[in-house]
């Protein structure tokens, strides 16, 4: 895992980048902002139920459900 400080702008360019089924999260606070090739998600980490639609797009790429856990240090 790398950490790096990006803006919003910035993420939206670096997910045109992204091949395959790699993804990049990005958090502030508890916001996380998920993308994919092609996708972007925003959720809130402590609140699970705004996980559904990342969720069910990282299971149709085929990424394994321990890799759609979007870890982060401390939390």
């Amino acid at each position: 895992m790398y950490e790096v400080c990006v803006s919003r702008e910035e993420i939206y360019e670096l997910s045109r980048h992204i091949i395959g089924d790699w993804y990049m999260h990005f958090w502030k606070g508890t916001d996380i902002i998920a993308v994919f090739g092609g996708q972007t998600f925003e959720f809130n980490y402590v609140n699970k139920n705004t996980w559904t639609d990342v969720l069910a797009y990282g299971r149709s790429l085929g990424i394994p459900e321990n890799e759609l856990d979007f870890p982060i240090q401390g939390l």
